[in-house]
């Protein structure tokens, strides 16, 4: 069982790693992101088969979770009714059982097997520590580094990175402010994803960076007051005085500069986009109300993408770049939802979302009782951070959602 345990820690390294081609063919079906769901999916079903009383002894007193887990599937499940394109419904379906699966597979290996939470949390560091110095990598030789890459890494990912660049954006989508918590002993580290995320010039890292640094000051306070303070003011004066210098000096403008809403055409059409966004969702649900347009269907129903819809060839209507699907996303979890499978969907994942924040609170209230009440704590802490983007950004795909259901199920392992 251990070797599926790590291989399931594979998955999840893979998913947070941006998609590479395993295989000659530039097709985004053979990437590293298609090998991890396939992966999941069969770990999945090993278990089931193999180790069926294991599991009705570690669900048993779950029920809850698992109700709602299922109404949240079968909402999202039953929007195909209202799809007008199955192909763009499959590509979202196939995200919704992983993410699903991947919450049910972290919380069943630490359940079974508590001790596993040291290894998972050596992982999580070091994976941590990779990311913080392959993004590093980035920025220092970001278009030499595409260049290097632009044949392994899948193309519409490469898309987006170039987009970003020419905007003044320095970023590979890595989500990295969920690792704070988990670093909060390496003060090295800290700084270091601090800097990336100032230097990035998006304001929504900014957002995840402040709210992961303020749950992570409130949580582990109590424990590390004087060493936490030091960490505090020592990465906010490292990285506003660096960052800002360094930003400046080559895209002529920084993330300051940003949330001051300096430069109209990229600072404040992107507002209004997102508000326009969400009057559309409003729209698209008053059309269809209680199942929604269909899974993955919000980018089928935008009249500024018909050409795409009259195409004979299917390669041009479904290879859309990752610029173009990003889009035509509403930039909400909840307008996204909302649009795409109705009240329904709505209801079940705020549901989902109501019981995590529930039994968070409880955690800890109990902290003191729960020997690996530090962990805990900085899935928390982790788990909300990516919510906390999800709610600014497009979120259909497992490299975004994949680590918010897994951090949600190991902490509810927990419990």
């Amino acid at each position: 069982m251990e070797i599926l345990f790590n291989l399931f820690l594979l998955s999840l390294i893979l998913i947070k790693l941006p998609p590479f081609y395993f295989t000659p063919f530039q097709t985004p079906f053979l990437v590293t992101h298609t090998l991890a769901k396939t992966l999941i999916f069969l770990i999945f079903l090993f278990v089931n088969i193999f180790n069926t009383s294991k599991l009705r002894t570690i669900f048993s007193n779950k029920i809850i979770i698992l109700a709602l887990l299922t109404f949240y599937f079968i909402s999202q499940s039953i929007s195909v009714i209202k799809a007008q394109d199955i192909l763009f419904f499959l590509k979202s379906y196939q995200n919704v059982i992983t993410n699903v699966t991947i919450f049910w597979l972290s919380f069943y290996f630490i359940k079974s097997l508590p001790g596993r939470i040291l290894k998972l949390n050596k992982t999580i560091i070091s994976l941590a520590v990779f990311l913080i110095l392959f993004e590093f990598t980035f920025y220092v030789f970001n278009w030499s580094f595409i260049d290097l890459l632009k044949n392994i890494i899948q193309k519409e990912v490469i898309a987006a990175y170039i987009n970003d660049l020419e905007r003044g954006r320095s970023s590979i989508g890595l989500n990295l402010e969920i690792f704070f918590p988990f670093l909060i002993k390496s003060s090295y580290m800290l700084v270091a994803l601090s800097f990336l995320s100032v230097i990035s010039n998006f304001r929504t890292r900014l957002v995840s960076l402040f709210f992961s640094a303020f749950m992570s000051l409130i949580l582990f306070w109590g424990k590390n007051k004087k060493i936490l303070a030091f960490k505090v003011i020592l990465t906010g004066l490292v990285v506003i005085i660096t960052a800002a210098f360094i930003s400046n000096h080559f895209f002529k403008f920084n993330i300051y500069d940003r949330l001051l809403l300096k430069d109209k055409p990229e600072d404040i059409s992107t507002i209004r986009f997102r508000l326009e966004s969400a009057d559309r969702s409003f729209k698209l649900l008053l059309s269809s109300p209680i199942i929604g347009i269909g899974l993955g269907n919000y980018l089928f129903t935008d009249k500024d993408i018909s050409k795409f819809n009259n195409f004979g060839n299917k390669e041009n209507k479904y290879g859309l770049i990752y610029s173009e699907l990003v889009r035509y996303s509403p930039h909400n979890i909840f307008f996204h939802i909302m649009a795409e499978v109705g009240v329904l969907g709505l209801v079940s994942f705020s549901l989902l979302i109501i019981y995590f924040i529930k039994y968070d609170w409880i955690i800890l209230n109990q902290s003191k009782k729960n020997k690996f009440n530090e962990f805990s704590k900085a899935c928390i802490i982790g788990s909300w951070t990516v919510f906390a983007f999800m709610l600014f950004n497009p979120s259909h795909t497992i490299f975004v959602t994949g680590w918010f259901w897994a951090l949600r199920g190991f902490r509810e392992a927990l419990t």
